[in-house]
């Protein structure tokens, strides 16, 4: 039922995406959101502006379409997944889902530090992550480039929320974990659990601590 679908599934679903591409000795490591069904332009295109916009050898462009590309199909798998299958594989989903979530905020620009602590709202459509980073940048006067940063800080730690209440079907902690973990029950779809672990994966991979390093190649 898509009242039982939370607010971040719904309609143009953006999810987010990391890129952690070495060529030649220099790394792109990137972080974004990506529409997943409506995206203005192609995983080509995109792949061909990030190289043009920051001077990258074509060396990149294929890299960057393959990690986008893995994680795209990952992610319309998982998407599936939770629309299809949630509230027949966690119990008392609907009431899981309405809790509301404590996401922990930590990023880095320069020599700021941007920390917070906001209650989420997962059913609420009422304001979007990418509303929340502009009103919190503009009252906050933080740079405009803490934004994508901040909405895509929520949008993952949702998507982990979410998927990790799926992997783990009878625990009673409903709550955001610090750390997401690969639980060691494993769902019963093999090609979606697949694409859980694909995404798990490459989560882990591109860390950039600060926003510094984020786009950043070494010269």
């Amino acid at each position: 039922m898509e009242d039982d679908v939370p607010a971040f599934l719904k309609g143009n679903v953006l999810v987010p995406l990391k890129i952690d591409v070495t060529y030649n000795g220099a790394r792109l490591v990137d972080t974004f959101s990506w529409n997943l069904y409506n995206s203005c332009m192609s995983i080509d295109e995109f792949a061909l502006m990030t190289c043009i916009d920051l001077n990258l050898s074509n060396g990149f462009q294929d890299k960057i379409k393959q990690q986008i590309q893995e994680q795209v199909e990952a992610f319309v798998d998982i998407v599936s997944l939770i629309k299809t299958h949630g509230a027949t594989i966690v119990p008392n989903w609907s009431t899981k889902i309405r809790e509301h979530q404590t996401i922990t905020m930590g990023i880095r620009h320069n020599t700021l530090d941007y920390t917070d602590k906001i209650s989420w709202d997962p059913m609420s459509s009422s304001i979007t992550p990418e509303q929340f980073a502009y009103i919190t940048c503009k009252d906050l006067g933080l740079p405009t480039e803490l934004r994508p940063a901040i909405s895509n800080k929520i949008r993952e730690t949702l998507f982990r929320w979410v998927i990790a209440l799926i992997e783990n079907p009878d625990s009673t902690d409903t709550s955001v974990a610090a750390e997401f973990k690969v639980s060691d029950t494993k769902v019963s779809l093999a090609q979606s659990y697949h694409a859980v672990e694909m995404a798990t994966s490459l989560w882990k991979r591109a860390k950039p601590s600060t926003l510094e390093e984020t786009a950043a190649v070494p010269r």
